[in-house]
């Protein structure tokens, strides 16, 4: 008998697997279709670190630092995370003092410009610029991480059924075909457009926020003349017209084509943070990142092994603030 299950296939799975692997844990990897099916597949693949929550600085910078030391191809034009005022300017700065420094700074509108020429910066007060930041390639890093481990595709109806001592939980938007825990795959879009100008591939990741509930336009680059874009909510029921708010954020819109696009599923817990821990003994769920899966994985899929094989982590501080017992009442 193994001493770990794992079910699900994305990234999240994959690092739970790569994490207990790497500490001489026997693991299997059990998914249903095929490595990356899921949301993992149908990523933008952030990986960004400019963060006010100090977990989430902590976590995306452990992934960050993992994904380089793995050597995945792994594209770091860095990001702006753009502010329309001197308070929220500000207030993004914030997380210049809860990270481990990485070259991270305030950067005024004209370095905007210089660092994205093709965005619009009449209106910003400046930016928050992470230069270490990037995206890379989703099924790429999943098959890094399995790399030596034992992956089969097959589905898992019956926990009980899964051959290992512990079973973790990490299916994404279809956790509750496996445990009632209130995840909900909520559909998201992501546009390709081509741009006449030769630097719009270059663009860094750029995060635009809409309102002050953490709604936000994003675009990146994605080589010669192509910018990807789209809406960011961990909100349900949330949805903007995503035309618009590019248009708006870009030099010249004109200029811009729709070349494609696809969609993929945020799944979003009720709070919007994820869910991590046990939940009933030898059962534990690391599930509800929302649309920071990529991003997040790398540090969570560490926090799940530590949480089996020690019962705690340093990489979670505070368990019940992500327990899924939270959601009990």
């Amino acid at each position: 008998m193994r001493d770990v299950a794992v079910v699900g296939g994305g990234v999240a799975g994959a690092s739970v697997a790569y994490h207990l692997a790497q500490r001489g844990a026997s693991v299997v990897l059990y998914e249903r279709e095929h490595l990356a099916a899921g949301s993992s597949g149908r990523s933008a693949a952030f990986i960004e670190t400019l963060y006010t929550d100090a977990d989430r600085v902590r976590w995306t910078q452990y992934s960050s630092r993992l994904y380089e030391q793995l050597g995945v191809p792994f594209v770091q034009n860095g990001k702006l995370q753009l502010a329309h005022d001197e308070a929220q300017l500000a207030r993004f700065a914030r997380t210049l003092e809860l990270r481990e420094d990485d070259g991270a700074r305030v950067v005024g509108p004209a370095e905007v410009a210089a660092l994205a020429p093709r965005l619009r910066v009449d209106d910003l007060a400046g930016a928050v610029f992470g230069p270490r930041d990037g995206w890379l390639d989703p099924p790429s890093l999943i098959d890094r991480l399995v790399e030596g481990i034992d992956v089969r595709r097959q589905e898992v109806a019956d926990l009980r059924a899964a051959g290992a001592r512990t079973v973790v939980v990490a299916t994404g938007a279809w956790a509750q075909e496996l445990y009632d825990v209130p995840v909900v795959g909520e559909r998201r879009t992501i546009s390709l457009f081509e741009d006449e100008d030769v630097r719009a591939g270059e663009t860094p990741l750029v995060v635009d926020p809409v309102g002050d509930d953490g709604d936000s336009l994003y675009l990146r680059g994605d080589g010669g003349r192509l910018v990807l874009a789209g809406f960011h909510s961990e909100r349900h029921g949330r949805d903007e017209e995503l035309v618009p708010l590019l248009a708006a954020r870009w030099r010249d819109p004109d200029a811009l084509r729709l070349r494609g696009g696809w969609s993929g599923l945020y799944p979003l817990t009720p709070d919007g943070r994820p869910a991590v821990g046990e939940v009933e003994a030898r059962v534990v769920l690391l599930v509800g990142l929302g649309g920071n899966g990529i991003q997040l994985a790398g540090a969570l899929g560490r926090v799940v092994a530590d949480l089996v094989l020690d019962g705690g982590s340093d990489l979670l501080p505070d368990p019940a603030r992500y327990a899924p017992a939270r959601f009990a009442a």
